[in-house]
């Protein structure tokens, strides 16, 4: 009985031994199988995120950039019309205080008017002494040396442009050279005056309306005291004194004038 259990032992033991093997060739293709396909799937979520990192970042990242480069130009050109917008306004404000002291200098130089037509008398402004017989004391006044001596004073150079400034020099030149022209007609036309009017007597001036009230008046009051003599020198008197006053009134016509200057820049 032993021998027989020992022979079917014995005839057992080699399909026995082989059922393990097959096992565990069978759970370590298992596990390797199972180790792949983690590797693989760990593979491909690597891949994924370096896709994701390597193009979709980027992309996002580019996209980014150009919306705020986008939203960037829109404000800087939202600046740059501002700005544009308030240099506009400043260069009209410099502009308007400009023409306000262009003015205020013109007005300080037309101001010099009554002066220099003698009607006010300015310092330093008389003509040679050897001209007092030759008229009223008006006509002592320089006017042309007068209008330069105020423009002098004016300092217009610390106020005008260049090309303003050239231009009124060349008008005040244009106004003085008008102004010695016509004051030496008028001395001219004074002093030679009793002479022309023996040649040609209606070149006096007539009486006022007054004039000859008072002529009537002292006529009746002492007949014969208005002679021929003093009705002659009494019209010379007054036909200088009438020149001497167109004169001063052409001064200040023409110093006056300069409020209405044009200039090249306007």
């Amino acid at each position: 009985m032993k021998r027989q259990r020992k022979t079917q032992n014995i005839s057992r033991s080699p399909s026995s031994s082989r059922e393990p093997q097959a096992d565990s060739a069978t759970s370590t293709l298992d596990i390797w199988l199972s180790r792949i396909s983690h590797m693989s799937q760990f593979g491909l979520f690597a891949l994924t995120i370096g896709v994701f990192y390597f193009t979709v970042i980027p992309l996002y990242k580019v996209a980014t950039l150009e919306e705020g480069i986008a939203r960037r130009e829109l404000e800087l050109n939202e600046t740059n019309e501002k700005l544009k917008a308030a240099t506009i306004n400043l260069e009209f404000k410099e502009r308007e205080l400009y023409k306000r002291d262009r003015q205020e200098l013109i007005e300080g130089i037309a101001y010099a008017a009554p002066f220099c037509s003698g009607l006010m008398e300015p310092p330093k402004t008389r003509i040679p002494e050897n001209r007092n017989e030759l008229g009223d004391s008006i006509l002592k006044i320089d006017a042309a040396q007068c209008l330069r001596d105020r423009v002098e004073k004016s300092k217009s150079e610390t106020v005008l442009s260049s090309t303003d400034n050239s231009h009124l020099k060349l008008t005040i030149n244009n106004i003085a050279a008008k102004l010695e022209e016509a004051q030496k007609q008028a001395l001219l036309d004074i002093k030679t005056l009793p002479e022309r009017a023996k040649k040609d007597p209606s070149i006096l001036a007539p009486k006022s309306f007054n004039e000859e009230h008072l002529d009537s008046l002292l006529n009746m009051l002492s007949p014969g005291f208005i002679n021929d003599e003093l009705s002659h020198q009494s019209a010379i008197d007054r036909t200088r004194t009438a020149i001497t006053f167109d004169f001063a009134d052409f001064v200040q016509k023409e110093i006056s004038a300069l409020r209405k200057i044009e200039w090249p820049d306007d």
